[in-house]
Formats: C-alpha cells, structure tokens, sequence
C-alpha cells in the first residue's frame, strides 16, 4: 500500500514537471516572438448559454485581465518599457464600443474561432489603432474561461482604405453629373463600367451591358486595337455611330484613353460626346 502511495506521488509529481517545462518553454516561445500575442482570462467565465447581446455585455464587464501577452504586444500599443502589459486592464486597451461589440458580435457568429478579425483598440498614448485579430477560446460546459489570439495593427492599411472609398464616392459624384457618356472598356471592348449618361442618352441599361461586347453599339475595336499597338498615353480622337435603345442611331465624338497604371494597365476610358 505504502509503495502504491509512493508511486502514485511520484508519478504526479513526474506529471507535473512535464507540464511545467512545457508551460515554462511556451511562455519563453510567446515572449520571444515578434507577433503580438494575447490572451484575456475571465474571472468571471462568460455564459454563452444565452443571447448574443447578453454575452457581449459579459465580454466587456465580466472581470477578467490580461494574460501571456508578449514584448510585441506591449510594443504594439506603445507600452513603456517599466510597465508590464499584463497587469493593465483589459479595457484600457480594449475598449467597449460598438466597433468593438460588432467584433464580439463576429467572435460568436465564428464560435470565437475567427482569423482576420478588426478590434478598434486604443494605443497607450490613447490613439485608436485598427487590430486585426486571430483568436481562439477555452470554453467548457457552455462558458468560456479565456481567449486569445495574435494581433496586427492594420491602421495605416484601414485610413488608406477609407481614403479611396472617399474618393470613390466623390468620383461617381462627379462622373455622375457629367453630361458625356463616360465608358470603361478592357482591350476586348467588354463593358467594365459606365456612368449614368450612358443609359439616359443611350437608352440602355448598363447592368445588361457590363461584362459584355459593346462592339454591338458601337465599332470601337479598330480604335482599341491601334491604341494598344502604338501604347501610347496619348488619347486617340474619332467619330462613330452608336446604336441606341430604340434602334436609332447616333454619331459621337469620342476621346479614348488608356489607362496606363500597374493596376488597371488593361483597361481604357472613351468619352463620347454627340455630334
């Protein structure tokens, strides 16, 4: 009995030596790598038994904290080297607002398995940061006592994206009001995109058009042909008729352009005023 006793102490304690230098060697990975990582620990596991607004309230005022978050992480928030990232709290950093809850509101609709997720975080400096976010959780019995994940600051990437649907918008505005018919050609004369002139004076709709040949309304392969032999910037300059919505004809005037940048090096502009 008394060697029974023994062998069983000695194989827990054997255990327990192998999970702590696993654990000790997984937190020397974690604090070593250059990717921010984090973790949040609830003290209050959150009940995910119920309503998904009920457990984004939990998410946000549940008492939980920090946990393993590495030199990256703390790096990432523009933490001082004297203060530890993990012992600040969690909505210092993570704050509840509804960018945030539509986070949350993703992690669930994901089963908080969710890769590219975007946390509108706050930097120490009190700067918002755009975090785009891997995480995975520990859950047991219908609550989940933590998750974690690694961050990306996306912020410069999501200002530049906000800037070109900005301009975007102000650019159809602008096409909008043109009066000329504006047309977005590939080398093939297959419609790519239109402004609304093309169906008020055309008579056409452009949803019928796009991704089709429009050599049907108009011969503008001939011109799209010499434009891309010579490759030039220049715009090319020539008259057609093109056919409108009732069977009628129209002649147009039109300037045909390539568009000659890295991004839309197959794709070419006419504008077309009528004669």
């Amino acid at each position: 009995m008394k060697n029974t006793t023994e062998d069983r102490l000695s194989a827990c304690e054997e255990r327990y030596q192998q999970l702590d230098e696993k654990y000790s060697t997984l937190l020397e990975m974690t604090k070593a790598s250059t990717t921010p990582t984090w973790c949040i620990e609830f003290v209050e596991p959150v009940n995910l038994n119920t309503s998904a607004d009920e457990i984004v309230r939990q998410v946000f005022q549940n008492e939980c904290y920090w946990s393993m978050c590495n030199i990256a992480m703390a790096s990432l928030y523009n933490l001082p080297d004297n203060l530890d990232f993990n012992k600040q709290p969690v909505n210092l950093y993570f704050p509840h607002s509804a960018e945030n809850e539509a986070f949350v509101l993703e992690l669930i609709d994901n089963d908080f398995s969710v890769d590219r997720a975007i946390s509108l975080d706050t930097s120490h400096d009190g700067s918002l940061v755009y975090i785009e976010n891997t995480v995975r959780a520990k859950k047991e019995g219908g609550f989940m006592q933590r998750m974690w994940g690694t961050a990306r600051d996306i912020t410069e990437d999501k200002r530049k994206h906000d800037r070109l649907v900005r301009s975007e918008h102000e650019m159809r505005g602008v096409l909008s009001s043109v009066p000329d018919i504006i047309l977005v050609v590939d080398p093939t004369a297959v419609l790519l995109g239109a402004n609304p002139s093309f169906e008020s004076r055309l008579g056409w709709p452009v949803d019928d058009w796009l991704g089709r040949d429009i050599s049907e309304l108009l011969d503008i392969k001939k011109p799209l042909e010499a434009l891309r032999n010579i490759g030039s910037s220049e715009p090319a300059h020539f008259s057609l008729t093109v056919k409108l919505a009732d069977k009628s004809t129209l002649a147009f005037d039109i300037l045909l352009t390539a568009v000659l940048d890295e991004i839309h090096s197959n794709r070419y502009v006419a504008v077309m005023r009528a004669l």
